[in-house]
């Protein structure tokens, strides 16, 4: 409950004899009131009196409780915003924090002075991340962090003979004079062109 009185899971709900759609995206399901059938109990805890209706039952799946063996809140929410909070969270990557190092001197005091100095933000930016004991050790095993199904690759698309070239200095003559390096799309259009040899799968099932 907060300081106001309201509860953040907005309970209790209303009382409604059919499902119908909200503009919060969460629909309201039935919950009968007394005076249609629906269930209501009176109870005492301390020196306060109070009942309880169906207004305040939690959604729930009977047969998910049973497999879980715990407390489960099950509602269907129908909003654009649940790809994003779902997505957010798997792709997301790990925790990073913004840092600093700065040198410093000690005063003749002994206490701690910072050396005044130009600040050079650039030079002094880090962008650093962080990983806990349990994520170090999934990644550690090389343990997939996410799951691709169908699997998806990205490919890089160029034009003919325009691919990325990388090269040393000095060596411009020697790569120039060489033929274009193999790359994910032209081997993809090899694939694609190769007879069929009763191996492997069907190039007409790529995708």
């Amino acid at each position: 409950m907060g300081m106001d009185g309201s509860f953040s899971k907005v309970f209790p709900k209303d009382l409604a004899s059919a499902t119908t759609a909200t503009d919060y995206s969460y629909p309201n399901y039935p919950r009968r009131a007394p005076q249609d059938g629906g269930e209501s109990v009176a109870f005492t805890r301390g020196n306060r009196a109070s009942q309880i209706d169906n207004s305040w039952i939690v959604h729930y799946s009977p047969l998910l409780l049973e497999k879980f063996d715990c407390h489960i809140n099950l509602e269907i929410f129908s909003y654009v915003a649940v790809v994003k909070y779902i997505y957010r969270y798997i792709y997301k990557g790990p925790d990073k924090a913004m840092v600093s190092v700065a040198a410093s001197t000690r005063d003749g005091e002994g206490g701690k002075q910072i050396v005044s100095q130009p600040r050079d933000e650039i030079q002094e930016y880090l962008d650093a991340r962080w990983i806990a004991e349990c994520e170090a050790l999934w990644r550690g095993f090389s343990s997939p962090v996410i799951f691709l199904d169908p699997a998806v690759m990205k490919m890089p698309v160029h034009l003919e003979n325009q691919q990325f070239v990388l090269f040393a200095h000095g060596e411009a003559e020697g790569v120039a004079a060489t033929a274009p390096k193999e790359t994910k799309l032209t081997a993809f259009f090899s694939l694609m062109q190769a007879p069929d040899d009763g191996e492997s799968p069907p190039t007409t099932d790529l995708l």
